[in-house]
This record gives structure tokens, sequence and C-alpha cells, in this order.
């Protein structure tokens, strides 16, 4: 019944243009957010394009975070990528990607500030502290204010052989995260990513 009903799914665009669509035709029951990327014809569209937004056929409009992934040798944009906020409520498409003027603001954006020893990414309802060194990854996770969690690190634990051998005595060590570098490669107002540098190191009891 399930292929069945993909059969029936509709695949022509309703006009020319660069157009989205989700894979099965239909909206999320709970929508996560999505990153897709899109190919344009070489150029269609400067190097200095930046804003870009979905307009559904009945014209209702989606904002976008959109970066390049790649150029035409004459410097047009070849592909692009595009966020679609986790608030957004766009249905089952299909959308069309056009470019707008100036950026479009989302209700709920997420907010990136470096505070000293730490990163913060706010959400409006989860802040999370990603600490720049040292031996914790995730300085504290908060919801709506309540601390949920604290000094989040990454641990290893690895043995020098199958724990059935018997070659003789197993040799368990223990390491755990060391922060060497923080880097904030993007920083909303829909998706934020964060870049965490560093290293493994034996544990010392």
């Amino acid at each position: 019944s399930a292929t069945a009903a993909a059969a029936t799914i509709p695949l022509n665009n309703p006009g020319p243009g660069a157009w989205a669509r989700w894979l099965d035709g239909r909206a999320p029951a709970i929508n996560s957010g999505a990153t897709w990327g899109m190919p344009w014809p070489r150029g269609q569209h400067k190097q200095t394009v930046k804003n870009f937004v979905l307009h559904e056929a009945g014209g209702a409009t989606t904002p976008l975070q959109s970066w390049p992934l790649a150029f035409w040798p004459d410097g047009s944009l070849k592909w692009t990528a595009h966020a679609m906020p986790v608030n957004a409520k766009p249905g089952a498409g299909p959308w069309k990607v056009v470019t707008s003027h100036e950026a479009v603001i989302p209700e709920g954006r997420v907010v990136v500030r470096e505070e000293g020893a730490v990163v913060s990414i706010d959400t409006g309802v989860i802040a999370c502290r990603i600490s720049r060194t040292g031996r914790f990854v995730i300085d504290s996770i908060s919801r709506d204010g309540h601390e949920s969690l604290r000094e989040g690190r990454l641990v290893l634990l690895s043995q020098d052989q199958s724990g059935a051998s018997a070659a003789g005595i197993v040799v368990h060590q223990a390491f755990e995260s060391r922060v060497d570098k923080v880097v904030i490669e993007q920083q909303g107002p829909i998706r934020a990513v964060i870049r965490v540098e560093g290293t493994d190191r034996k544990s010392v009891v």
C-alpha cells in the first residue's frame, strides 16, 4: 500500500524555476528542521547572492539560512545549501527557492555568543555552553532556564584483546576528551555549527 501511495505523488513542478519537495511528498508529523542542497545553472546567480526564501504555490514564504557550496568557473553559484527553521510549517510543498533582497529573520532564531571560556548557543528554549579548552566538551545544557547537564565529557575505554581470549591478562585503558580549539562555523539564525577540535588523553587516577 505504501508503494502504491508513493506512486500517486506528482513529480511535475508547478512552473519553471528551482523547486524543492519532500522525498515522499508528505510533510513530517514533527518538523525537526531540514537541510538540503540546490544546483543552479551557470550564470543564474552571482557569487554575492546570499539570501533565499521558500515560496509555496499559494504565496506563503518560509525564511531560509543559505550558504554557498560550489561555484562555476565564472564565479556564479553552482550549488547552495539551505536550512529550514524547526518552527516552520511549510506543508507538503513543493516550494520554489527564490532570492530575497534582504535576509528574512525567522521567529525563535538561534543565537551564538562568545563568552570568554565558552561558546553559548541559545535556541530560545535550550541553551548549550561549549567549553573552549579543558576536559569538558559541554560546560552545561539548560532548558527554559533549568540546568539538565553539567560538565559533559567524552570517555573512551579500550582493551588490548578480546575478553574471550585465553592469551593472558586483558589490559584496560581509559581516555578522556581534551578540548584544544573551538571554531564557530555557522552562527544562525536558523542553524549553528560549532567545530570542536581536541584529543583523547589517558585518564590519570
